[in-house]
């Protein structure tokens, strides 16, 4: 069950300032659709209602910078509240403090400033892209903070960060995850229990529900509750063939 989306900038808050108090900096791997734009649009509330630090922030991902653009372009599709603000030119992305970066040296740059900052890059589950370079630098680093905000597959370096292993291993040479780590579950984007719930129950009448896509242990509890509600579901398990009629 997902926590309410205003508990995540509340946390984003209080890891940040945290943070920047102790002059450590902020790493939030990101994926580069919706979720990149929606945390820049959190720090910016944050910002303009003077609860964090006046500290740089960069967007470190050129397809995100790319993507952040067609937000602004395409203002039909945000809400209206977005939309005017951007036609304003108050744009959630427009900070005087925020630099969107696509060359690689100047992402390089950033391992040798040792002011306090907010890094945002992809990719989401830390298992390509540039955060790799700034987990890489920052890591064993414990005034640093790694802040997660999207799911974070099994097997992934993203999801060995979750759970805090003390060494994980990045470009194939392991560090002491010494940064403190912060997950905010409330800003992911999948549906939860509660509203794949909701769905099911739309759909009735239904034969069969089928769980196909998720770990063990949640598919296990949403299977309980289903069948609680008198839904016939079932969780195919590898190789099952199962005969729709």
């Amino acid at each position: 069950m997902h926590a309410p989306i205003e508990e995540a900038q509340s946390k984003i808050r209080e890891a940040i300032s945290r943070t920047l108090r102790r002059g450590g900096k902020v790493l939030i791997p990101s994926f580069t659709l919706e979720r990149t734009q929606e945390v820049v649009y959190f720090l910016n509330e944050l910002l303009k209602e003077k609860l964090i630090p006046f500290v740089p922030i960069y967007v470190d991902s050129p397809l995100a910078t790319n993507i952040t653009e067609l937000f602004e372009y395409h203002t039909d599709y945000l809400n209206k509240k977005i939309g005017d603000d951007i036609v304003r030119g108050e744009s959630p992305f427009g900070l005087l403090n925020l630099r969107f970066i696509k060359e690689q040296k100047e992402s390089k740059a950033l391992n040798a400033d040792n002011r306090a900052m907010i890094i945002i890059a992809g990719s989401g589950m830390c298992e390509s892209g540039r955060i790799l370079h700034h987990l890489q630098n920052n890591i064993e680093d414990s005034r640093n903070m790694i802040v997660v905000v999207g799911y974070m597959a099994r097997d992934t370096l993203g999801r060995r960060i979750v759970e805090k292993e003390k060494i994980v291993r990045i470009f194939g040479i392991e560090y002491e995850l010494n940064a403190e780590v912060v997950t905010i579950n409330a800003m992911s984007g999948h549906a939860d229990q509660r509203e794949l719930l909701e769905f099911a129950t739309a759909c009735l009448p239904l034969k069969k529900v089928f769980l196909v896509h998720g770990e063990e242990d949640q598919t296990k509890a949403l299977l309980d509750i289903l069948s609680l509600k008198g839904i016939s579901a079932h969780a195919p398990v590898k190789n099952e063939e199962v005969l729709l009629d």
